[in-house]
């Protein structure tokens, strides 16, 4: 008797200090979970149950779990974009770390835009420039014609564009991924999206942390 009723105030103890447990199940959490599809909310519950804390036990806490939770996840992607490879060549006009994009397929294919309350960190300002140059600089140009810069800088408006562009899907170890539209902070426009893909290397499954960047040479130039 008095060992359960140790084990019932154990479970419906409300902490205001962040316990130092709690990072290892935070990491396990991020680990298993599609980055994009979390929020800190599911974060922080999912972590009372492995404290063994009745729900709301972490609400004393909220702000350093967020803290923690968050610094996390951009530790995550900084070890990601770290692993990325070199951009494509010159004659692929899409951005780092993107596969070919496929046509849009029938089945229905995973969302790579992250949902309201992600607790994702998009890529920063620089990162962004640094990706839309390479892809803008790395147009072909033939002979002494317009090069796709200067075909598509004036072709179309930001607000049209974002009106009738469709998302573009891309495959990636087997599993179709859409990819949003976006209209980057730098002022170009294109498709961007990040998702976690498991994949079958020599019998093993293996999570990938994927980030999809496309962006429309000369659009940087287009009139809002």
């Amino acid at each position: 008797s008095l060992q359960l009723h140790t084990t019932s105030s154990m479970a419906t103890e409300k902490l205001t200090t962040f316990p130092a447990e709690g990072h290892a199940a935070i990491d396990a959490i991020l680990g298993e979970r599609d980055l994009t599809q979390t929020s800190l909310k599911v974060v922080r519950q999912e972590l009372e149950k492995r404290l063994n804390l009745a729900p709301g036990g972490l609400d004393g806490c909220r702000d350093q779990v967020k803290e923690i939770v968050t610094a996390k996840i951009q530790a995550l992607q900084a070890a990601s974009e770290a692993q990325e490879q070199s951009p494509p060549a010159a004659d692929t006009p899409a951005a780092a770390a993107s596969p070919a994009a496929a046509p849009a397929a029938e089945a229905p294919a995973a969302e790579a835009s992250p949902e309201a309350g992600s607790v994702q960190t998009p890529p920063s300002q620089g990162q962004k420039r640094k990706a839309e140059d390479q892809a803008e600089s790395s147009a072909p140009k033939k002979g002494k014609g317009k090069g796709s810069k200067e075909k598509q800088k004036s072709c179309m408006t930001r607000k049209a564009f974002m009106d009738v562009a469709q998302p573009v899907t891309a495959t990636v170890a087997g599993k179709q991924i859409k990819i949003p539209t976006k209209m980057f902070s730098t002022g170009s426009c294109g498709f961007w999206g990040s998702q976690k893909i498991p994949m079958d290397v020599g019998g093993q499954q293996l999570m990938l942390q994927c980030q999809f960047n496309f962006t429309i040479i000369g659009s940087k130039e287009w009139a809002d």
